[in-house]
Order: structure tokens, then sequence, then C-alpha cells
């Protein structure tokens, strides 16, 4: 509650104080959190891959490490993330999706229309990915394929 109500360092203490009982990967992601909106991403990535090492099917490490890595211009190491987190069948769609628009924050269009391809099928996420990729397949020159996605996908009616 204190962190929620803007006292990070009241939360950090406390934070700090249940950690030295037991490890757990909740709390070193909430610490890491506070890390990084405090400026210091060096700590806050040292939490998120020790929270990673205790619990590795605990998605919010994984997505914050990739945030971190997004925000800090480390890309390619939260592409890295992503991969793992697909390979790991742990939230695979989002992180294609995610995996996608890093792509194309790279300008690496080829990778990017494969990633939101693979989410085509998907009930979830098919429309975003459509989405995200009808502009790539236009600049690519593919404006049939752009269309039929475009015509499949739109949202409304007529």
């Amino acid at each position: 509650l204190l962190n929620l109500e803007g006292n990070a360092e009241g939360a950090l203490r406390i934070f700090e104080e249940l950690s030295e009982d037991t490890e757990n990967d909740i709390l070193d992601y909430e610490k890491a959190i506070i890390f990084c909106r405090n400026g210091d991403p060096g700590r806050c990535e040292q939490l998120l891959i020790k929270a990673i090492g205790l619990n590795p099917g605990n998605p919010l490490c994984h997505l914050g490490l990739v945030q971190l890595y997004t925000d800090i211009d480390r890309v390619p190491e939260a592409l890295q993330v992503l991969e793992r987190m697909i390979s790991s069948d742990l939230i695979p769609e989002q992180a294609m999706l995610m995996q996608g628009d890093l792509y194309t924050l790279l300008q690496d269009e080829s990778n990017a229309v494969e990633s939101y391809s693979r989410l085509l099928t998907s009930p979830q996420f098919a429309g975003e990915a459509a989405e995200r990729i009808v502009p790539l397949l236009v600049r690519q020159g593919r404006t049939k394929e752009a269309a039929f996605l475009a015509k499949k996908f739109a949202k409304g009616c007529c």
C-alpha cells in the first residue's frame, strides 16, 4: 500500500525486511520496480534476474526485464528474453506481439512480419497482429496480402 500511495522509500524498507527471512520472486520484483523508478537500472536488473532464478515461471518478472532492457536501449537482450518466454511457453502470444513491436522499433520489418504472422491464428491476438502487420506489408510492396488481412480483420461492420 505504501508503494501504491507513492511512498517508495517506506515500501522498499518493508520489502527489504520481508526479504531478510525468505527469498521471494514477488518481493524482488517489487523492489526492482522501485529501483527502476528511482533511476537505478543496474540494481533493477539484478533483482529481476534473481526473481526469475527463484521462479522461472513468473511472467511478470520476464516482462519487467524486457521493459527494462527496452528502456535502457538493450533491445537485443529484450528480444532474447522474449524468445526464452516463447520457447518456454510463458505467455508466448503476448511475447510474440512484443517481439514484433521490438523488431519494428529496430526497423527489422522481415522479423516483425514473421512475429506478427505467427499470431494471425490466435483468437486473442490476431486483430492486434493484423493491425501491426498491414502497414509493414504495404511498405514491403505486398499490397495484396495487406488488403486481404485488412479486410479479414477489419473492425466494425460494412
